[in-house]
C-alpha cells in the first residue's frame, strides 16, 4: 500500500515543518527512491545482486565465527537464524541489542543442544570483531582527516 500514487500524494501534501515533516520528507524521499528503480530495472538488478552478495558475506561470517567455536551447526542453518537474530536485535529496546541478541542466541542455540555459554561465547566474538573492525574503520579515517 505504501508504493500506491495515493499515498505518494498524500505524502507530498503531509506536514513540510518540524518533526513531522522531517518524518514525511524521509518517508518521501525512501519512496521516491524505491519507485525510481521502476524506470531503471538494471539499476535495481545490480543493487539486488550487491545486497544478495552482502548478506552471503555477512552469513558467512558467522558461519566462520561457529566454525572456530567447533559449533556443529549445519552451514545452511545460519542462512536461516542470523538475519531472524539481526532483525531482533535492530528492535530499539536497548543499546545496540545487546541482550536481545544473547537472549536470541541461546534460545536458538538451545535448538541445537548447545549450551548457554557456547551462545554467550558466539556473540561476544561478533560483538568483539564488529569493535574492532569499527576501530580500524575509525583510525583509517582519522588518519585521512
Amino acid at each position: 500500500m505504501f508504493f500506491l500514487p495515493a499515498v505518494g500524494r498524500l505524502l507530498h501534501r503531509g506536514p513540510s515543518h518540524g518533526f513531522l515533516g522531517r518524518l514525511f520528507e524521509k518517508l518521501r524521499l525512501f519512496r521516491d527512491t524505491i519507485t525510481d528503480y521502476r524506470s531503471h530495472p538494471a539499476a535495481f538488478a545490480k543493487a539486488t545482486i550487491w545486497a544478495v552478495l552482502l548478506q552471503l558475506n555477512v552469513v558467512l561470517y558467522y558461519i566462520l565465527i561457529g566454525r572456530s567455536l567447533g559449533l556443529k551447526i549445519p552451514a545452511f542453518d545460519y542462512f536461516v537464524f542470523i538475519p531472524l537474530v539481526l532483525l531482533l536485535q535492530i528492535i530499539p529496546i536497548t543499546i545496540n541489542g545487546l541482550g536481545v541478541r544473547e537472549w536470541a542466541y541461546v534460545t536458538v542455540f538451545a535448538f541445537y543442544g548447545l549450551s548457554a555459554s557456547a551462545a554467550w561465547s558466539f556473540a561476544l566474538i561478533e560483538i568483539a570483531f564488529g569493535l574492532i573492525v569499527g576501530l580500524l574503520g575509525a583510525a583509517l579515517y582519522a588518519a585521512r582527516r
